[in-house]
């Protein structure tokens, strides 16, 4: 079927979208021979449909269902470059969303599509070979997803969640004055132990005028040295 306007247009921006951020991954070094594979197959299928004049529904059902999940990972990206959201609960919320929505178009939808793709009789072999390949990256890229979540949030987060519950649990006045007092001497690089009569002796360690000093404090007296 002839492409229409829309779809001419559509393909024309996409390739040189696709041609820009190519460019800036290899001058860069940002991205993986899998990203890199995923940018030069879309620019050879917005290619075709231009020169060809057809295919373009195919190309903006793809370009829809492989791209609707940008907004949230844009998203993502810039709430993991500021601290104070990097480990909040709508940085939780979005990377499952995202997770989510990836695996519904690109995983569920992406394998109805792809199967009655394939057996229908008017689609190109060019087309059936193209839609086999990004079909394949699209489990790619959903894998390497699966194992980030997995990592983040069911192997690390228990270790976490069990941290965070003791502090948040633990009120300042249930804690003895004496690991209050240790817990600031090791926030400067101070450390506590005993001495051969039993007291307790804290040695510092200071930066002054390029020199460190060490001071230890006893029952004995002060000694400082260097």
């Amino acid at each position: 079927m002839p492409n229409n306007q829309l779809q001419e247009f559509t393909c024309a921006i996409s390739l040189g979208y696709f041609l820009f951020d190519f460019i800036w991954c290899i001058y860069f070094r940002t991205e993986g021979p899998v990203m890199l594979f995923h940018h030069v197959l879309s620019m050879v299928g917005n290619m075709y449909v231009l020169y060809y004049g057809s295919n373009g529904g195919e190309m903006l059902a793809t370009l829809f269902g492989t791209e609707i999940t940008n907004p949230l990972l844009q998203l993502r990206w810039f709430i993991r470059q500021n601290a104070n959201l990097s480990s909040s609960f709508l940085a939780t919320a979005v990377d499952v969303a995202f997770l989510v929505m990836f695996t519904i178009m690109r995983i569920i939808i992406a394998t109805v599509l792809f199967y009655n793709y394939q057996t229908h009789p008017r689609p190109d072999t060019f087309a059936k070979v193209g839609s086999v390949s990004i079909y394949l990256i699209g489990w790619v890229f959903w894998i390497a997803v699966v194992r980030y979540a997995w990592r983040k949030y069911v192997l690390q987060s228990p270790r976490k969640f069990k941290r965070d519950t003791v502090k948040a649990d633990l009120p300042a006045s249930a804690i003895p004055p004496e690991l209050v007092q240790k817990g600031a001497d090791l926030a400067r690089g101070d450390s506590t132990s005993l001495d051969d009569t039993g007291d307790s002796v804290v040695r510092s360690t200071e930066t002054q005028n390029g020199l460190v000093h060490r001071s230890v404090a006893g029952t004995d007296g002060d000694r400082t040295g260097i």
